[in-house]
């Protein structure tokens, strides 16, 4: 009853790496009935096959396996899966628990674009506080210097009329 209802993919297979067994939940996640699964061999279901030859001799050699992995459902969509195995659950047989992580993995990759936008618009918004500041100095400097060069005037202009006597 657990192994039918959980919401975990569970696959039995056999030392020849073929399918023995598989839940519900497992033919869901890669789109295959229970049939098609046990015409098949755990690389058929790989989407690198290629990386499997080492991760098998691991698993068989210590009994146990865990990590993450890309799937291909019936579909030929992949799917990013973490997975937890265990060797000889019964004599000759090993069981995998799986589990989709395909939408974790793409929020995870959502928000590490999002921090990256979001130092961007940190580092733009600094780059136009700076360019403001550099701004607003030159319009101070510009209308101060103006301004002093009319105090100057007028002050020149007022010691002109007092060394004549006109003030």
């Amino acid at each position: 009853a657990v192994f039918a209802t959980t919401l975990d993919a569970l696959m039995l297979f056999d030392a020849d790496q073929n399918f023995v067994e598989v839940n519900p939940a497992a033919c869901e996640l890669l789109g295959r009935t229970r049939d098609q699964f046990l015409q098949l061999r755990i690389r058929d279901v790989m989407q690198h096959p290629e990386d499997f030859p080492p991760l098998w001799q691991a698993f068989i050699t210590t009994g146990r396996a865990e990590g993450e992995h890309m799937l291909v459902r019936a579909d030929g969509v992949p799917c990013r899966v973490e997975y937890r195995s265990v060797a000889n659950v019964l004599p000759g047989i090993h069981l995998a628990a799986v589990r989709d992580i395909s939408a974790r993995h793409a929020a995870q990759h959502e928000a590490h674009l999002l921090q990256q936008q979001l130092r961007d618009l940190t580092g733009r918004l600094h780059s136009l506080q700076e360019e403001e500041r550099h701004r607003i100095a030159r319009e101070v400097h510009d209308e101060l210097g103006q301004l002093l060069t009319a105090l100057k005037l007028d002050l020149a202009w007022s010691l002109r009329g007092l060394a004549s006597g006109r003030l």
